[in-house]
């Protein structure tokens, strides 16, 4: 029998994204790529298994962010972001090629995951990169949910909470409510040592 619950709204996915500080976003690349393989088999476009597309990229970043330092981690990390790119790229273009094979026309896979990339690196608009890349991360979540509706003859159903999903929400938006309390503490802290700074006071019996 075929699973019907197999779609996430687009609500649930960004929402749960922005409050797990991005953390639910690699768990619902994980579990859409294990979905998109089972549909596609070999017509996907990067036949390494859901994991080593997810910790490839993050790996190699790691490892390059400290070795930046010495600038060593620079190429690896511009080549973190070349195959986290190849890795997103791969995963829009297979959900537009379901998308096109129930008829509904598909989208231009390759301009959704370089739109934000381009913006990023153009220093007038950087602001506006994180914003476009959630918007188009939206539509392409949408873009998914027609082709299970269309798939399922309209009998897709929303997918469940499972404990895995419910692991990496809890921990993503304890992760969250960390960093903002370490953000306001350093707030915090650079108030009072702001305030109470020693100042020197010339000592005119010396000329200085």
């Amino acid at each position: 029998m075929e699973e019907k619950a197999v779609k996430r709204s687009v609500l649930r996915v960004i929402g749960l994204n922005l409050i797990t500080s991005g953390l639910y976003g690699l768990y619902w690349f994980y579990v859409t790529r294990q979905k998109l393989d089972s549909e596609l088999g070999e017509e996907r476009w990067i036949k390494q298994s859901p994991a080593a597309q997810l910790f490839g990229p993050m790996a190699l970043a790691l490892v390059g962010v400290p070795l930046s330092l010495i600038l060593i981690g620079i190429p690896i990390i511009i080549a973190a972001v070349v195959l986290g790119v190849l890795v997103g790229y791969g995963l829009y273009r297979d959900i537009s090629v379901l998308h096109k094979k129930q008829g509904l026309g598909g989208f231009p896979a390759i301009w959704y995951i370089l739109a934000p990339v381009i913006l990023g690196v153009i220093p007038i608009l950087n602001f506006a990169a994180g914003l476009v890349g959630l918007v188009l991360f939206g539509i392409v979540v949408s873009k998914l949910n027609e082709y299970w509706d269309k798939k399922t003859a309209g009998q897709a159903t929303e997918s469940g909470y499972g404990s895995g999903e419910i692991t990496v929400i809890v921990v993503g938006v304890l992760l969250w409510v960390l960093f903002a309390v370490l953000a306001v503490l350093g707030v915090f802290t650079a108030a009072v040592t702001g305030g109470n700074t020693p100042t020197t006071v010339p000592n005119y019996k010396y000329g200085y």
